[in-house]
């Protein structure tokens, strides 16, 4: 029994790591199999969420085509050289 449940963690943890790094034509048959799967198991929640997933243009947020929600370029901070020389004689 625990070799069964040790079997089952591992490839679920498989499955997390296929989806995250895996070709995106393998995840997407993937994420269509689990959405059948989630709906002979009636888990409609799940169905949902994964219908979700998979209607993602990019995939790299949940507001497709909002511009508001864009993430802003990082702003590099200036430090003068005095300021580093103060740091480096302390």
């Amino acid at each position: 029994m625990q070799e069964v449940i040790v079997a089952l963690i591992v490839l679920g943890a498989a499955l997390v790591v296929f989806q995250r790094y895996g070709p995106r034509v393998l995840r997407e048959a993937l994420t269509r199999w689990q959405i059948r799967l989630a709906r002979r198991l009636g888990l409609q929640r799940l169905v949902e969420r994964l219908m979700a997933k998979q209607n993602r243009a990019c995939g790299g947020c949940d507001a497709c085509g909002d511009q508001a929600s864009k993430p802003t370029p990082e702003v590099q901070a200036s430090v003068s050289v005095e300021a580093l020389r103060q740091t480096i004689r302390r």
